[in-house]
Formats: C-alpha cells, sequence, structure tokens
C-alpha cells in the first residue's frame, strides 16, 4: 500500500517542508491584523473582563451576565492574555496552536490507514481551505474545534482498537473541551464518523464495548467545570434577566436551547435554515479543493465497501453535513470542524484515483484556479488599491515568477496541484499584508480606541445604544456604556464615542459638543462592491466619532 500510492510522485518529498512552511506562515499573517467585529472582539472582550476581574466562572459583558457561548475558549484565550498581555497576539495565538493541532491530528488520522504522501498532501489542503485561513484571521471558536474534534476522533479510534489509557484519557478528554467550546452537538460529530465505520466493515465488537461507558463518565467529568460554572451563575440566581426573562437555567441553555433550541428553532436565539446552504457554502469555504472534494466524496460513498479502507472521515462529513443542513439556524464557519476529514478524503482522492483516472482534467483545474488566484489580486489592485500600492502590485508580479520557476521541472500533475496550493497561499498572502490591513482602518472601534490611549488615557464612555466591541477591547480600561439620562446626570466633561447620527440627538438635549477626531467605518466582515471600489468607498462608509462632552 505504501508503495504504490507513493510511486505516484503527486507530491514530491522535497517540496513538503517547503510548502508546509509557507502554509503556517500565511495561517500566521491573521496576527497583523486587529480582533475583527462582531464575534472576534465581543468574545476577546469577555476574556479581558474575565482576567481583569478574576473571576474566571462568570461570563460578564459590561457588567451584565453573557449567555451564548460556553467557557473553553475564553479561559483559552484568558491563558494568552496571562502570556502576553490583553492584545491581538493574546487572543490569537491559543486558537492558531488548536489549529495547528489540527494539521497535527490530521496527518495522524490520514497515517492509519493511508501511505505518508497522502497524509502531508492532506495537511496541506487543510491548511490551505479558504475559510480556515480566515478563520485564523477572524478568530472565533473554529480553530479550536478544528484541533479538539480531529484529536478526539484520532484517540477514540486507537481507543476502539486496543486499549490505552493515553488514549482514553485524551480521547475523552478533547471531547469534553470540544463541548465546552460549542455544546454538546459536538458529541455527534465526534461519534459519527466512528460509528459509520463500525456498521459499514460490521465491526460491532467496536460499537458494544464497555469502554465507551468509561468514555462517557470521564467527558461528564471533563465537563463539569463547565457545567458548575454555568449553574453558579446563573441557576442559583433565577432573578437574573437574561434575554429578556428571568429564571433562566444556564444548564439547560447548555444542554438544549444552545444546540437543540437552535436545530429546532424553539430557543432564544432563532434562525432560518436552507437545506442547500452547506452545500453551495463548501464551494466557496473549501476553495481551491471544492471540487476535488465534491468528487472524492461521491468516489468515497459509491466505491464498493471492500475497497474502502475507512469509512472514518466519510461519514464524519456526510452526518455533519446533514445535520446542519436540518439545522435552522447555519452560519457558513460550523463547516470548518469538518475540513479535516474533507481534507484526508481529498488527499487520498488525488493520490490513489486521480492519477490512474483523470489526471489532465485535475491538471486544468488547478492551473485555471491558480489563474483565477492571480485575477482576483489583479481585480484587487486595480479597484480596491491596497497601500502601498507599488509593493502590492510587486507582489502579484513576484508570485508570478516564483510560481513559474518553481514548478516548472515538474510533472504535470504534480505540477498542477503545486501551483494550485502555491496560488493560493499568494493570495492569501497579499489579502493578509495588504488588503486586511487597509480594510482594519475602517474598523472604527479600534481605530478610536488606539488614538484614544495614546492621546487621552481618560476613562471613555459609549452610548448604550451604539455599542462596538472593538472600541471596548483596546481600550485599556473598562468602558462604560451609558444612557442618555446618564450622561444629563453627569457634572464634568466626557470623552464619548458614538455615531455620526447621534450629534442631532446630543445637541438636542442640550450638549455642547467638540468633535476630538472622526473614524470612517465600515463592517468590514461583509465587505460589498462599493466598498471595495476605491472610487465609491466614500460614499459607502459612515462615521463615528471621538467627541467632548459637556
Amino acid at each position: 500500500m505504501e508503495s504504490s500510492l507513493q510511486k505516484s510522485n503527486v507530491l514530491p518529498d522535497g517540496w513538503w517542508p517547503i510548502l508546509l512552511a509557507a502554509c503556517i506562515a500565511v495561517n500566521f499573517f491573521g496576527l497583523l491584523v486587529p480582533i475583527i467585529e462582531p464575534d472576534g472582539a465581543l468574545y476577546a472582550t469577555l476574556a479581558k473582563t474575565m482576567v481583569q476581574s478574576g473571576n474566571y466562572i462568570d461570563l460578564i459583558y459590561n457588567g451584565k451576565d453573557w449567555l451564548d457561548k460556553p467557557h473553553f475558549q475564553f479561559w483559552m484565550t484568558a491563558i494568552g492574555f496571562h502570556a502576553t498581555g490583553v492584545s491581538t497576539l493574546g487572543y490569537k495565538i491559543p486558537a492558531l496552536l488548536f489549529w495547528l493541532m489540527s494539521l497535527f491530528y490530521t496527518y495522524q488520522l490520514a497515517r492509519v490507514f493511508y501511505p505518508r504522501t497522502v497524509a502531508r498532501l492532506a495537511v496541506l489542503i487543510l491548511a490551505t481551505a479558504l475559510h480556515g485561513i480566515i478563520s485564523n484571521t477572524d478568530v472565533r471558536a473554529e480553530p479550536y474545534l478544528m484541533g479538539l474534534v480531529i484529536g478526539a476522533v484520532f484517540h477514540l479510534f486507537k481507543l476502539s482498537r486496543r486499549l490505552n489509557w493515553f488514549d482514553l484519557m485524551l480521547g475523552s478528554l478533547m471531547t469534553a473541551c470540544a463541548i465546552m467550546t460549542k455544546g454538546i452537538f459536538l458529541v455527534i460529530v465526534i461519534a459519527s464518523g466512528l460509528l459509520v465505520h463500525a456498521m459499514i466493515k460490521k465491526r460491532w465488537s467496536l460499537v458494544f464495548n464497555l469502554k465507551w461507558l468509561v468514555v462517557v463518565v470521564l467527558v461528564v467529568i471533563f465537563v463539569s467545570p463547565e457545567l458548575i460554572s454555568l449553574y453558579k451563575q446563573f441557576d442559583l440566581h433565577p432573578e437574573k434577566t437574561v434575554f429578556g426573562q428571568q429564571h433562566v437555567s444556564g444548564l439547560r441553555f447548555f444542554l438544549w436551547d444552545s444546540q437543540f433550541g437552535r436545530f429546532y428553532n424553539t430557543g432564544p436565539i432563532k434562525g432560518e435554515g436552507d437545506p442547500f446552504f452547506f452545500l453551495h457554502t463548501a464551494l466557496w469555504s473549501f476553495f481551491p479543493w471544492s471540487i476535488v472534494f465534491f468528487v472524492a466524496a461521491i468516489r468515497a460513498a459509491t466505491i464498493k465497501f471492500k475497497e474502502q479502507k475507512e469509512y472514518i472521515t466519510l461519514g464524519a462529513v456526510v452526518v455533519t453535513f446533514l445535520l446542519f443542513s436540518m439545522s435552522k439556524f447555519q452560519l457558513p464557519h460550523y463547516l470548518n470542524i469538518v475540513f479535516p476529514f474533507m481534507s484526508i478524503l481529498c488527499g487520498h482522492y488525488l493520490c490513489e484515483w486521480s492519477p490512474k483516472s483523470t489526471p489532465k482534467v485535475w491538471s486544468y483545474v488547478f492551473n485555471g484556479q491558480a489563474i483565477l488566484a492571480f485575477a482576483v489580486m489583479t481585480i484587487l489592485i486595480i479597484y480596491f488599491r491596497p497601500s502601498p500600492w507599488g509593493i502590492s502590485a510587486f507582489w502579484i508580479f513576484a508570485s508570478g515568477i516564483v510560481l513559474f520557476v518553481s514548478s516548472r521541472k515538474l510533472d504535470s500533475f504534480p505540477a498542477a496541484i503545486v501551483r494550485n496550493i502555491m496560488s493560493s497561499l499568494m493570495l492569501y498572502g497579499f489579502i493578509s499584508f495588504f488588503v486586511l490591513p487597509e480594510m482594519a482602518t475602517y474598523q472604527s472601534g479600534h481605530q478610536a480606541a488606539t488614538y484614544f490611549h495614546e492621546n487621552r488615557g481618560e476613562e471613555p464612555f459609549m452610548l448604550a445604544d451604539d455599542i462596538s466591541f472593538s472600541f471596548d477591547f483596546y481600550c485599556p480600561g473598562e468602558v462604560r456604556h451609558v444612557s442618555l439620562d446618564e450622561l444629563r446626570r453627569r457634572q464634568k466633561a466626557t470623552h464619548l464615542f458614538c455615531n455620526e447620527r447621534f450629534l442631532p440627538v446630543l445637541q438636542k438635549e442640550g450638549f455642547t459638543i467638540t468633535t476630538v477626531k472622526t473614524f470612517p467605518h465600515f463592517h468590514i466582515t461583509e465587505p460589498r462592491w462599493p466598498f471595495i471600489n476605491h472610487e465609491t468607498r466614500p460614499q459607502s462608509v459612515e462615521h463615528y466619532l471621538l467627541v467632548k462632552i459637556i
């Protein structure tokens, strides 16, 4: 098995360390970009409050109890803040370490069934998936989940084959941490691939085994910090108002409403489901491997069972796709947790099946995607006009030369794969180096907080009806959220951060207003063409103000 696939030479040995280092470097470029609103900046602020208050049980935002996500991500962020300070670096580094863990366990799980070439290619595919790069820049829970889910599956599969206390403890711990990151639905994602594999291979002894009871007990024990925290913050205090009502149980929300409530659309947080949402989401979120993935998944699902080495990856992907597609609450980043399994499917297909059947077709596809990547960079140069313009234009020119020279001595199919990887990295690097830092200048909360910290240093205020999470986070101290009534009662001058549309309201209230500085603002997680086009950008942005009121 080892020799037959490696003779295909889909990924020459010399390219592996170079491409892996480039992938890791480009994913770490996200450290250059400030924490992005709304979710990332909110989560960072919650962890900042933890560290500054010394209270690691209650999740508090602006002095109010916050109930939406479990604690694990915030605990990890708090550790990052203790290590590097309350900063962008402290928020993103822990997540990136868990993302690196996903690469490690993707390799390890692939090596259980496939040769080294498949495992290496799977890692590179995972490291170049578009939404994985996005999630390492706009950090939320996904990098944590990618590492925890694939790690739990690896250790639990090893445990299914033979009892090993190391795999028992790590598999249970990672499962528990995944639950404490997103909720108990993660159990389905972790178990589905293992169960499908055992059913299709008819290895029922892997399913009906007392050691799984031990795993359940250990998972409950490891999840207990989350249960205790929720119980102390909410269940012991029915008088607290959460989601506009009292007698809210944190345990019920964690065990039911946050997961099954969203699935059935009966919880406090609702959405609208589209059964095809994740199919068309995968087309862009898993770029440049999305077409390969759909072909590989169909191939794996239709191949004779006796010829398929494993069904863990296919089972995890299909069950998760179906589960999320039936849900009434859907977001693109939900798909990230199965990217490792999707990557192994693609790596196996490209190494074993494609060289035997349609290498020319995939060469055309990959070369076409490389051209597309350069076309996107060119369009961004012409219309977005990132600065410095000359250096960003040179990036495209140099990328083209590197791409041509580096892969011209390879055979056509390996060269096309290398071009697919490298062109994607060049596109992502261009966006991370030039586009996103430029876009971040339109995140007014971060810009205003930086300016205020450097030039004022007093305790700032923000209107309670006009929240900016990045202003909350990047101001060194606590930002007080005040109503108009509270402003009226103040007897001294106050620095206030607010949207320009509130100026007439403040003037009508009789305040004397002095504008300290104006900051352009745009919701940069949803860029639209009028904003991307430098000629229409001034008309597409609004403005936030740092004002002094008396």
